[in-house]
């Protein structure tokens, strides 16, 4: 897989030095999440040193890798620890283009984050909520991080540990993360310590719980959390149709609906929905 990406994204450059466009060219990297280690979901990857995997709040689960490449860069062949959310790529990416009137700022959560990567100017961003589900959520403001873990079952509770590569001498990688000192004498955070409070910049890898230590501070971002969460909608997913299924679309994941005439907005799902799929599925 990763060899045909590699192609496929040769083909691309290569097509675009071929129309003259490369010199004004983004060419974008980002991961979604961190991967599901641990034979999560049948899967081995790997998030070390950082604690927990894909699904978690964990840093492990959130801290996601990428990389940019472009002529565009004022200053390049570094590293950014700067604070970015997925969010920012919209208004990013829009600003490039060119788009910044089009659209309303004030109606988008991301933020325009061109400068700090390409110039390492600081990231106008101090805050990220990162989600809040029934009783589990978390949140950072600056070098701090709020991690609420409910009584009910979740992947936070569940994979909170640090999953070392299978097969391989963690004491030989040259990692980039480096994990702080942990303090034996710190609460582990669990349900029954949560909230849980973590200074994520000199302790990326999450071993010391300070909540203890800073109550006001844990006070008011779990407040900030449970405001934004009060306000917040429930995803509109549609119900499962199983002839998204690649299996019959040659093992691909491809658009597999078409929308009807008379449909506006089939974003809503409708009721008669479940009528129409096995007409609508080629």
């Amino acid at each position: 897989m990763v060899s045909a990406l590699d192609d496929a994204i040769g083909n691309v450059t290569a097509a675009l030095s071929a129309k003259g466009l490369l010199d004004n060219s983004v060419i974008i990297f980002s991961t979604d999440n961190g991967g599901p280690a641990n034979g999560f979901d049948m899967n081995h990857a790997c998030n070390w040193p950082l604690r927990g995997l894909k699904a978690t709040y964990w840093e492990g689960g959130m801290r996601a890798t990428g990389f940019i490449w472009s002529p565009l860069l004022k200053k390049k062949g570094r590293v950014s620890n700067q604070m970015v959310h997925v969010t920012d790529w919209l208004p990013t990416i829009m600003h490039l283009a060119g788009a910044n009137s089009t659209y309303n700022k004030s109606e988008l959560y991301g933020m325009n984050m061109w400068q700090t990567l390409s110039e390492d100017l600081p990231s106008p961003r101090d805050e990220i909520i990162h989600n809040y589900d029934k009783t589990t959520g978390a949140i950072r403001q600056g070098p701090y991080k709020v991690i609420v873990i409910g009584k009910e079952a979740s992947y936070t509770k569940s994979y909170d540990k640090w999953y070392k590569p299978e097969s391989i001498d963690v004491s030989k990688l040259n990692l980039t993360v480096k994990c702080g000192v942990r303090d034996p004498s710190l609460p582990p955070c669990t349900n029954d310590t949560s909230p849980c409070l973590f200074h994520v910049v000199d302790d990326p890898c999450e071993f010391n719980n300070i909540a203890q230590q800073h109550p006001q501070l844990v006070q008011k971002m779990v407040k900030r959390l449970l405001d934004v969460a009060s306000r917040s909608q429930a995803p509109r997913n549609c119900p499962t149709d199983r002839w998204g299924s690649p299996v019959y679309h040659g093992h691909a994941w491809v658009p597999w609906i078409k929308i009807p005439p008379g449909v506006k907005d089939f974003r809503a799902c409708p009721p008669h929905m479940a009528d129409l799929v096995d007409d609508l599925h080629i």
